[in-house]
């Protein structure tokens, strides 16, 4: 897993969605992506879910996607 991205690449990344990701769409990449639950800055995607690992500030820790 790479670091989190910084604000402008983070600006130009596609968003994971469940209408982007659902089995008939391309595969979104695995990366870090605004956290859609909103409560983190970033959450990483690691290409088919969310994961547990979130970012703020550059500060990486780890919650369960919700």
């Amino acid at each position: 897993m790479g670091g989190p991205l910084s604000d402008a690449a983070q600006a130009q990344a596609p968003t994971p969605t469940a209408s982007n990701t659902s089995a008939t769409s391309p595969n979104v990449p695995a990366n870090w992506y605004p956290d859609p639950s909103k409560r983190y800055e970033l959450r990483y995607w690691n290409g088919s879910a969310w994961t547990a690992h979130v970012a703020t500030g550059g500060v990486q820790s780890t919650d369960e996607p919700k």
